[in-house]
């Protein structure tokens, strides 16, 4: 009897305590940080961590502490009671530190589990600027001007009437032709000292018809 009541109180406390590590929140999902990452500002002396620590209850089941160390030594430990989201936060904090610096900060849970993370501080470099692309001249090819095209001059057939109009000598029947061609040289002449060049022009056509002739 007394061997039966003790399987049973056995079975029991087995029972139990496999239903509470089932059922607890604070068992099934106590996990460490996923993951700690570092940036640090050497503008406003600050450092960033970023932590990854999923929980469903942040209340129970939370980062508790971050301890900063510099160059291996303790300067900070931080206590918290909760965390602000239920997966990725950051924390920030006033670390004064120089170029060569070492940062070493452990994010550990309440429950379970810690995470490491180092970060050594270094001086960006600024960043040169590339020179400007010299700019590009675009030579616009000149047009060229369309060559005027010289217009025929064809030559009016000398007759005996156009010496007599040009000559001035309108009476045909009484024609001579050395007076008219000397008329027509003198008007020639004339024409070109006055500037009459519409008259020149005739004169010359006709006086180049009449080269054989004179």
């Amino acid at each position: 009897m007394k061997k039966n009541v003790f399987r049973l109180r056995f079975l029991q406390a087995v029972l139990f305590i496999f239903f509470f590590l089932c059922f607890s929140p604070q068992s099934s999902y106590a996990t460490a940080p996923k993951s700690v990452d570092l940036t640090y500002d050497m503008n406003t002396q600050t450092l960033s961590v970023t932590i990854n620590h999923p929980t469903l209850f942040a209340s129970m089941h939370h980062i508790k502490y971050v301890e900063i160390k510099k160059n291996g030594v303790t300067i900070n430990k931080n206590k918290y009671g909760t965390q602000p989201t239920d997966s990725i936060f950051t924390y920030t904090y006033n670390m004064p530190a120089e170029k060569g610096d070492v940062f070493e900060v452990t994010a550990t849970c309440n429950l379970w589990g810690h995470k490491n993370s180092t970060l050594v501080v270094v001086v960006a470099e600024p960043v040169a600027e590339k020179p400007a692309a010299p700019t590009e001249v675009v030579v616009v090819p000149k047009a060229e001007e369309p060559i005027a095209t010289k217009e025929a001059v064809i030559a009016p057939v000398a007759t005996d009437k156009n010496l007599a109009q040009v000559s001035g000598n309108q009476n045909e029947a009484k024609y001579n032709p050395e007076n008219d061609i000397k008329n027509l040289v003198n008007k020639w002449r004339k024409s070109w000292e006055s500037g009459d060049m519409q008259t020149y022009r005739a004169c010359s056509r006709l006086i180049s018809s009449q080269k054989g002739k004179i």
